[in-house]
């Protein structure tokens, strides 16, 4: 999964009546926001870094829970008398390409992130769900295509749960309702990039690249089995269990091969392009030939994998 969602209690937020909005709410009661009162997507960043050789970058979910706790300090001017994150959202883009999500505001509680209002004269702090990127991305750049897919599967969860969302902005894209727009937020390393953000769906993996990776796997498979074929005359234990586990190894992939083809339909719809059918071709007869190896070896030391 390309995206973690951790709530308030996951990432251990102080357990206080978390505030519902910034200075300029106006609503009396300041009462809970319809999702349907959410227009857009603001990207922010938060400045505070992953103190590392890669502070846009966090390691593991431990270091993200932590920072979401320091933000949660950070600023008791915001509202409310109560300390508290001012995003709807925290987002921490981690090593393995994934993000990792922390609810600060959340859904349906107005934030104290982007002043002023929009042109439709609707206060900014209700109308757009903002998300904070952990990290300082004006100072320190990072080239961030590898976790573009991820960042648009979290677009794509707001839009699920907001259907009205239509924009996705960056903070400076608000400087002409309030000074305190006037910003670098949320850095340039992902302000260049605003524009290849997407509502739109994930895409199923391209069945080329996973093909590919098929056929590398195998390839690792395929030196397995020659190191078993050269020692099974030895008959030991441990030859057996060597065979089990690289036998248990195929099986897996095989049905990793399997699932993704009959996601394509029920019959192995393989594309038109004749190089990308090729590919998958080559995936199943390797398959085979694993099969054939692997009769010979369980014959070898007397019984089957």
């Amino acid at each position: 999964m390309s995206v973690i969602f951790l709530d308030r209690q996951a990432w251990g937020a102080d357990a206080i009546p978390y505030r519902l909005g910034g200075r300029d709410d106006p609503r009396p009661g300041k009462r809970d926001i319809a999702l349907s009162e959410r227009l857009g997507s603001v990207n922010h960043h938060t400045v505070s870094v992953d103190p590392d050789t890669s502070p846009n970058v966090w390691e593991n979910v431990a270091e993200v829970k932590a920072n979401a706790r320091r933000i949660q300090q950070a600023r008791p001017d915001l509202g409310g008398g109560f300390l508290d994150v001012p995003y709807n959202f925290l987002g921490y883009l981690m090593t393995d390409a994934s993000v990792t999500i922390c609810e600060g505001r959340g859904w349906v509680r107005s934030g104290a992130h982007t002043a002023g209002k929009g042109r439709d004269g609707q206060y900014l702090n209700i109308t757009q769900l903002a998300t904070s990127w952990g990290g300082n991305f004006e100072d320190n750049r990072l080239d961030i295509s590898p976790w573009l897919p991820a960042i648009n599967e979290w677009h794509h969860r707001q839009k699920q749960m907001a259907p009205k969302l239509q924009t996705i902005t960056g903070h400076q894209d608000w400087a002409f309702a309030s000074d305190l727009n006037r910003t670098a937020c949320p850095g340039h390393s992902i302000y260049t990039r605003l524009r290849e953000f997407s509502f739109e769906p994930p895409e199923e993996d391209d069945m080329d690249e996973v093909a590919r990776k098929a056929i590398e796997e195998l390839k690792v498979a395929d030196n397995g089995l020659r190191t078993l074929l050269a020692a099974v005359g030895q008959h030991t234990r441990d030859n057996r269990a060597l065979l089990k586990a690289a036998y248990d190894d195929h099986l897996a992939l095989k049905q990793r091969v399997a699932e993704h083809i009959a996601r394509q339909g029920e019959e192995p719809n393989l594309p038109d392009d004749q190089a990308n059918a090729q590919l998958w071709r080559e995936v199943q007869e390797r398959i085979a030939e694993h099969e054939a190896k692997f009769a010979k070896i369980a014959e070898a030391v007397g019984g089957g994998a």
